[in-house]
C-alpha cells in the first residue's frame, strides 16, 4: 500500500512539475504576442500620423522595431528551451519526480540567431521594417 501511495505521489509531483513548466511556456507565448501586438499598433499609428514627414527619420522607428524583435526573439528562445526542458522532465523516470528544479537556460549566440531568424520573429518584424523602409523611401521628396 505504501509503495502504491509513493508511486501515486510521484506521479502527482511529476504532473505538478510539468504544469509549472507549461505555465512558464504559456507566459512566454503571451508576452511574445503582446510585444507583436504593441509593436504593430504603435508602428501603424506612427506611420499613419507621420508618414508624409517621416522621410529619413525612419531610422529611429526601425531601431525601435529592431528592439522589439530582439525582445521577441529572446522570448521565443526561452520558450523553446523550456519546451526542451518539458520533454526532458516528461521522459525521466518517476523515481526522480521529487527533483522539481527549473533552471533558466543560458543563451548562446546560435540560439539567439535561430530565434531572431525564425518565421515568427524574422518574418513579422522584417515585414514591418520593409513597410517602414518603403514608406520612408516614397515620402522623401
Amino acid at each position: 500500500m505504501t509503495d502504491a501511495l509513493k508511486a501515486e505521489t510521484r506521479a502527482m509531483l511529476r504532473i505538478a512539475h510539468l504544469q509549472m513548466i507549461q505555465g512558464v511556456i504559456a507566459r512566454m507565448s503571451a508576452a511574445s504576442l503582446g510585444l507583436k501586438g504593441f509593436c504593430a499598433s504603435a508602428t501603424a499609428a506612427i506611420l499613419a500620423l507621420k508618414a508624409e514627414e517621416l522621410g529619413l527619420k525612419s531610422l529611429w522607428l526601425t531601431s525601435i522595431v529592431l528592439i522589439f524583435a530582439l525582445c521577441d526573439a529572446n522570448y521565443l528562445r526561452l520558450e523553446t528551451e523550456f519546451r526542451r526542458l518539458y520533454k526532458i522532465v516528461a521522459s525521466r523516470d518517476l523515481s526522480s519526480a521529487d527533483d522539481m528544479l527549473i533552471e533558466r537556460p543560458s543563451p548562446t549566440f546560435g540560439t539567439v540567431v535561430r530565434s531572431l531568424t525564425s518565421w515568427s520573429v524574422g518574418l513579422f518584424y522584417g515585414a514591418i521594417m520593409m513597410v517602414i523602409l518603403a514608406i520612408s523611401l516614397f515620402s522623401v521628396r
